[in-house]
């Protein structure tokens, strides 16, 4: 999503700074001394949260195959990885362990489509959002592929020209695709009576939209392939 920031070169505890303060006008005089104003910053020290796989191939089996298997493999890894980075940043499962900005949340709205009021019911959303304080610079939306669907068939109002989404923006704002939103962990009051395996995820009743600002997530990989 927009915001995610890839660490590199990193060692030991990841410390970021994090400007704790604002700046304020004065209306002053023309000849006045100016008494400066002091910007605080506070450093925040993240909770690392370590995954990692691992996948035995014989050299036998690299001389013998009649494709890259290295690469085949690395293709598996990128995909677990996307499906984990994916499941842990969109999914609204309170997971015991490493979990997103969803997790265990309420809904704060209901998106009727086809009546004309879902391009406002969304900008009213994403307004009380930036009203938390949030800048909408790194806001991202997370939808899934049966809503991005239907948004870019939802006029933005009856009568006007134009759709919720259009030129590859859902109101005006990034957006990303995952089925993800949409899941929970079984014993959600979100997803059937007959999912109860706390231990998994399941989909939602209902479909959901995500407004969220990414930019505290950091990815840093350690280790290679070889």
């Amino acid at each position: 999503p927009s915001g995610m920031t890839i660490v590199t070169g990193v060692t030991g505890n990841s410390v970021y700074p994090t400007d704790a303060s604002d700046m304020e006008l004065t209306e002053v005089g023309e000849t006045a001394e100016l008494s400066p104003q002091v910007v605080n910053f506070d450093n925040v020290t993240v909770t690392p949260h370590r995954v990692g796989l691992s996948c035995d191939i014989s050299n036998s089996a690299i001389d013998n195959v009649d494709f890259d298997l290295q690469a085949h493999i690395r293709g598996k890894f990128n995909k677990a990885w996307r499906k984990y980075l994916a499941e842990k940043t969109f999914s609204q499962a309170n997971f015991t362990g490493n979990k997103g900005g969803f997790a265990g949340l309420a809904k704060t709205g209901t998106i009727t489509l086809g009546a004309g009021t879902a391009y406002a019911s969304i900008l009213k959303g994403i307004a009380q959002f930036v009203d938390k304080g949030f800048s909408t610079d790194s806001l991202c939306l997370v939808i899934d592929a049966v809503t991005e669907a239907d948004l870019k068939l939802e006029p933005k109002q009856k009568g006007v020209a134009g759709y919720v989404i259009e030129n590859g923006k859902l109101c005006g704002y990034d957006y990303v695709v995952s089925s993800k939103i949409n899941t929970v962990l079984g014993g959600d009051s979100k997803t059937g009576n007959s999912n109860t395996n706390t231990s998994k995820i399941y989909p939602t009743s209902l479909r959901y939209i995500g407004i969220g600002f990414f930019e505290y997530l950091k990815v840093q990989q350690h280790g290679e392939v070889r």
